[in-house]
């Protein structure tokens, strides 16, 4: 008898479990084309709202990919953060972003930048090593990576944020 009900509570468990797995793996699935479709769509609109084609670049914007950095000018730009960087934002908007190598949401805005062909214009997006730049974290009280810092041209804090995924959600952002 008691081998017949260790048998059924087994054979319930793993049925359980079958159907969750089911459940998650096409939730998955639905996520990632709803994913890919956004993304497709975003890239679609950064470019209407620049004037770009997908396949040009404009007025001789020059792409130059570096050390773990990318500028873009002509435009608006991503690169590493300097303090003097800062001095973009006298006239221009400036982001602090608070990237991890390990973190796998910084890696997937940080590939969505580089793939971009021109960030919007006069949006300067400085990318701060979250694991060694513990000051900066302090001053702006970041606590997780992919905090965004919108700060101006004397490094005072005008708005914090960690909640964009992607890049759309970024430039959405920004005041």
């Amino acid at each position: 008898m008691n081998t017949k009900a260790v048998s059924i509570i087994l054979i319930a468990v793993i049925l359980i479990g079958g159907g969750f797995w089911y459940v998650s793996s096409q939730n998955g699935e639905e996520n990632d084309t709803l994913s890919m479709e956004n993304s497709s769509e975003n890239e679609t609109m950064l470019a209407g709202e620049q004037g770009v084609e997908n396949d040009s670049m404009v007025g001789g914007d020059a792409m130059v990919e570096g050390e773990g950095e990318m500028v873009v000018s002509g435009s608006g730009s991503y690169e590493a953060y300097s303090e003097e960087k800062l001095a973009l934002a006298e006239n221009e908007d400036v982001l602090l972003f608070f990237h991890a190598d390990w973190c796998p949401t910084c890696r997937a805005i940080e590939a969505e930048f580089k793939a971009l062909e021109t960030i919007p214009q006069n949006v300067h997006i400085l990318k701060v090593d979250f694991d060694t730049e513990t000051t900066l974290r302090q001053k702006y009280g970041v606590t997780t990576q992919h905090t965004f810092v919108q700060v101006n041209a004397e490094g005072d804090l005008i708005q914090k944020f960690s909640n964009a995924n992607t890049a759309v959600d970024v430039f959405a952002q920004v005041k």
